[in-house]
């Protein structure tokens, strides 16, 4: 073997295990790995930061993880509407739930309801829940998917009737609206005439399906 052939065998060999690595070592999960590092030892410091990019990106060779496709396009003044209704959502809430919660005279009835989401991306649909939930006034249960889309169940603080129930269905597919006008990659919206199937009234356990 000449010293042409030895160098083109060594450049294969190099670009073979360069490919590896870049496959195996993914930019969000190694940045990911080496912040639970530095939240772990509660201190930020140079030291730390390189022993958890070493010891991340090890630990990545060794056992990779499935390929993270985010598939997001953030777009900033979609994204600064997203956060200041959000921001005004909450505050809106926090006074209506405190009313509720004070007023002797008001009898807050819990209920749970589902909602079917437009979105098919997981990772905008987790946010979609985790803003609902942020907002006073509904905890999200489960986010479950299907073949019909992906269903939301939540618990409402107060829902007296199918009117309320709609209402907030409204305001969770609105949600949706905003965080794939800012998010999405192309983006996407709830379609206005966007309809779950009928109706049905509450069952034994208060719950209503929307």
């Amino acid at each position: 073997m000449n010293a042409t052939s030895a160098s083109t065998v060594l450049g294969d060999e190099y670009s073979s295990r360069r490919g590896l690595v870049k496959r195996r070592v993914q930019v969000v999960s190694w940045v990911v790995l080496t912040l639970v590092w530095v939240m772990l030892w509660g201190n930020f410091s140079v030291l730390n930061v390189v022993s958890g990019l070493l010891i991340s990106g090890l630990l990545l060779l060794l056992f990779p993880l499935p390929p993270i496709r985010l598939g997001l396009r953030v777009r900033p003044v979609a994204t600064i509407v997203l956060v200041v209704r959000f921001l005004v959502d909450m505050v809106t809430a926090s006074v209506e739930v405190a009313y509720k919660a004070c007023a002797p005279w008001v009898h807050p009835q819990g209920r749970f309801t589902r909602i079917i989401l437009a979105g098919d991306n997981d990772l905008l649909c987790t946010i979609t829940a985790q803003m609902t939930t942020l907002v006073p006034g509904s905890i999200v249960i489960d986010l479950e998917s299907d073949g019909a889309g992906r269903t939301m169940l939540l618990h409402v603080f107060d829902a007296r009737s199918p009117d309320d129930i709609e209402q907030l269905r409204g305001r969770v597919l609105a949600q949706e609206q905003r965080v794939l006008r800012a998010l999405a990659a192309p983006p996407r919206q709830v379609a206005a005439e966007h309809d779950p199937g009928p109706d049905s009234a509450a069952g034994p356990d208060g719950e209503e399906r929307s």
